[in-house]
């Protein structure tokens, strides 16, 4: 075969593709969608807005207040203070309930075994704004440096 027919009926396929609708609503449609996927899950993820939590205080002050005082300087949260006698699990129970009827958005764990070993424990339902779990482990460390 002539390398002039081949390119002839390259061509042709080529601009027979070409014309239809698929290809052109692809190529304007198929960047865009991609810009989507990859821009739009990080703008999600950083956006948020004054996160109300609640900090359960079982060791009875000392560490928990240091805590408060740390988010305190972000103007991003809203903390409260819930006091937790020796058996946590009816207050955490309510606090759980509280985080899925969205009046609260989540609540922190402070209890002398977690700052002992250094592993606190977070619920809520704003776990994927990145931005707010980095600002909360922040303020967690400074308090446990202080």
């Amino acid at each position: 075969m002539d390398a002039r027919k081949i390119g002839a009926v390259v061509r042709r396929e080529f601009i027979e593709r070409v014309r239809t609708k698929w290809f052109i609503i692809s190529t304007v449609l198929g960047p865009i969608f991609l810009l989507g996927i990859t821009i739009l899950p990080a703008v999600l993820a950083t956006r948020g807005g004054g996160a109300r939590i609640a900090v359960v205080d079982e060791e009875g002050g000392g560490f928990a207040a240091r805590l408060i005082a740390q988010l305190g300087t972000d103007t991003r949260f809203s903390v409260s203070v819930v006091p937790s006698p020796s058996d946590a699990k009816p207050v955490l129970d309510s606090l759980t309930r509280e985080v899925q009827a969205k009046r609260l958005d989540g609540f922190l764990e402070v209890s002398p075994t977690a700052v002992e070993a250094g592993r606190f424990e977070y619920r809520g339902r704003n776990v994927a704004a990145i931005r707010d779990m980095e600002l909360l482990k922040i303020a967690v460390r400074q308090a446990v440096t202080v």
